[in-house]
């Protein structure tokens, strides 16, 4: 058993609100709850910004950058939203229509939108299918 001592209440390093220490932690305590673990957490992470700005710098920009490849990694496995592959007959038309506007005389506008049209027409009524 352990010796009793003659107040077993602290003083937050915070807050100044006495408290009783976790039995568990009653050696290294110095918060009372988590808000204020959590405010000291903060200064001491401040204070060691200030006192090496540099090297938090380097330390934000490999964590901004890994951050930004992970997101960018999650966008590329993934298509726009909503939307499916769409079927090979309508890759099909889809080529032979892009074909058609690259050949050397360019195809009128309304040859262009119809062909358009029946490739959208086709991709609703597969969809709907």
């Amino acid at each position: 058993m352990r010796p009793c001592k003659k107040n077993p209440r602290r003083r937050c390093r915070v807050c100044g609100d006495w408290y009783e220490a976790d039995p568990r932690a009653a050696n290294t305590q110095v918060a009372c709850c988590e808000k204020c673990r959590a405010k000291l957490r903060n200064q001491q992470a401040k204070d060691r910004r200030d006192a090496d700005p540099e090297a938090y710098r380097a330390d934000e920009r490999v964590r901004q950058a890994r951050c930004r490849e992970k997101k960018r990694a999650a966008v590329a496995d993934t298509g726009p939203p909503g939307l499916a592959s769409p079927r090979p007959e309508v890759e099909e038309r889809l080529e032979g229509i892009l074909e058609q506007a690259l050949t050397s005389p360019p195809p009128s506008r309304a040859v262009l939108e119809e062909a358009l049209r029946e490739l959208v027409r086709v991709a609703v009524l597969e969809a709907g299918a």
